[in-house]
């Protein structure tokens, strides 16, 4: 400043722009002159804008999606979110940071997605000894609820069947547990 601005004289200042730092705070700044020149100071305060980079892989570290980059500033505080990816779950829904240097890198781990399978074993047996009297069935599929699966009793050489009902249903829910067995019991012929 020069002699050519009076002791309170009115002045407005404005922040200039500076590549990769973005004024925080006021970008204007109105004072009037003070006799003091040591006083008539404006301080306009920045910070480094940076990247933050996300990252999305599967528990052994292999990439799953590219990564993105996210612009920000050091000493912010940043919330980033999983994105969703076919046939995985992340372990975490979402990271919260605060930006404290350069190139900061966040990483979320995905673990596969088990298809939920239940597997349905048929026996056939000797109502007395419990002895398979044929080869089990075994019956694989996905957990669809409210799905019915129907098995029937088959003639076995020799055997007749003792049951009351041919056919088993087994009815299909949430609470269906991942292995179920079903015996049908037949007598011997003698």
């Amino acid at each position: 400043m020069d002699d050519r601005f009076p002791v309170g004289w009115e002045v407005t200042e404005n922040a200039i722009n500076i590549d990769e730092w973005q004024i925080y705070g006021d970008s204007e700044i109105q004072f009037k002159l003070k006799p003091d020149r040591s006083e008539n100071v404006i301080t306009f305060y920045y910070r480094q804008s940076t990247w933050v980079t996300v990252k999305y892989v599967d528990a052994s570290g292999n990439m799953l999606a590219d990564d993105l980059e996210f612009p920000t500033y050091i000493g912010e505080e940043c919330v980033f979110y999983a994105k969703e990816i076919e046939g995985y779950t992340p372990r975490e829904e979402s990271i919260t940071i605060s930006v404290v240097e350069a190139g900061q890198v966040v990483v979320f781990i995905y673990d596969e997605e088990q298809e939920d399978l239940i597997t349905v074993t048929i026996r056939y047996v000797d109502k007395y000894t419990n002895r398979d009297i044929a080869e089990p069935e075994i019956d694989v599929f996905p957990r669809v609820v409210g799905d019915i699966r129907t098995y029937t009793a088959k003639n076995i050489e020799n055997y007749s069947f003792s049951g009351t009902t041919i056919r088993k249903r087994i009815k299909i829910t949430a609470d269906t547990p991942s292995e179920v067995e079903e015996k049908f019991e037949y007598v011997e012929h003698n």
